[in-house]
């Protein structure tokens, strides 16, 4: 009877160095697993890194167009605005008496139209 209690020890010595040697290479897939998991989020981290810069180098190029434009049209209202000022007072001086008559007309329609909203 003791020698099949000697057979089963030896087998389950083996199922132990089985065990002990599938549990190494599991260890190693899982440290293998978690470095390729590390260098993914790096990799994914220096990605969204770079379209960032991206987004705010476009949005700084369209700032810049944007704030060109509004230059533009601010200068061209000015130079419109000034030329109508000049026309206005190069007007004024060819026709002095018409402005004034102008002006008051247009300053007792504009009294009666606020009198009577008033009332």
């Amino acid at each position: 009877m003791n020698a099949p209690a000697a057979s089963n020890h030896g087998s389950f010595k083996q199922d132990l160095n089985d065990i002990s040697r599938h549990a190494g290479e599991v260890g190693a897939g899982v440290s293998s697993l978690a470095r390729d998991g590390v260098h993914a989020v790096r990799d994914g981290a220096g990605e969204i890194a770079a379209g960032a810069s991206n987004a705010v180098d476009a949005a700084k190029a369209r700032l810049e167009k944007g704030s060109e434009y509004v230059k533009k049209q601010y200068d061209n209202a000015k130079e419109s605005v000034g030329g109508a000022a000049r026309s206005v007072t190069e007007t004024v001086r060819e026709h002095p008496v018409a402005s004034i008559a102008v002006a008051v007309g247009l300053g007792m329609i504009a009294g009666v139209l606020l009198g009577r909203s008033r009332s």
